[in-house]
């Protein structure tokens, strides 16, 4: 009847210990996440300053001269061809020619601006549980050493008790001096 009650009692403990295991690395979790991805943002944002500020400032730079490039180009033909009939032709033979080297020229700026940067994945909330199978070993770890532990444990206790009813004492028990 009790054959397996040993089994019963370890299964109980060790899904008992599973599920604190599970809890507490469940409530510590989120929190080391947040402190893990705070860091990381404060890192990605020093590394993005420290190493792609300079292109930043660059392409601001740049992009502003190609504008105002662009834009003196333009007023000299409207100065020059203003009121003729080749004003026209020679705004949209601008624009062809070297508005589209220029508006191209922005955009790449644009998108280097945009896109160089370092980029560090974050850690989710439940990143530091371990799987069912990691806790479930190590439960049983735990188990089966609570159980052998309480089982030398009677059986010290039981030998105590067999010793004191023959009138043997314990060693500790024995007065000193």
């Amino acid at each position: 009847m009790f054959a397996n009650a040993r089994e019963i009692i370890v299964g109980n403990f060790t899904q008992n210990v599973e599920n604190e295991i599970t809890n507490v690395i469940g409530i510590d979790s989120a929190p080391y996440a947040i402190a893990i991805n705070k860091s990381l943002d404060d890192t990605t944002a020093t590394v993005n300053n420290d190493l792609f500020g300079f292109a930043n400032t660059a392409a601001d730079a740049v992009n502003n001269t190609i504008a105002q490039f662009y834009i003196s180009i333009e007023n000299g033909a409207d100065s020059t061809f203003d009121g003729t009939v080749f004003a026209a032709l020679f705004i949209e033979f601008l624009q062809c020619v070297v508005g589209g080297k220029v508006f191209g020229l922005e955009s790449g700026l644009k998108w280097l601006k945009r896109n160089l940067n370092l980029r560090l994945l974050h850690v989710t909330p439940d990143g530091l549980t371990l799987g069912a199978g990691n806790v479930s070993e190590f439960a049983n770890s735990v188990s089966a050493a609570a159980m052998e532990w309480g089982w030398v444990a009677r059986r010290h206790c039981r030998r105590r008790e067999r010793d004191h009813v023959k009138g043997v004492r314990v060693l500790s028990e024995r007065p000193q001096g």
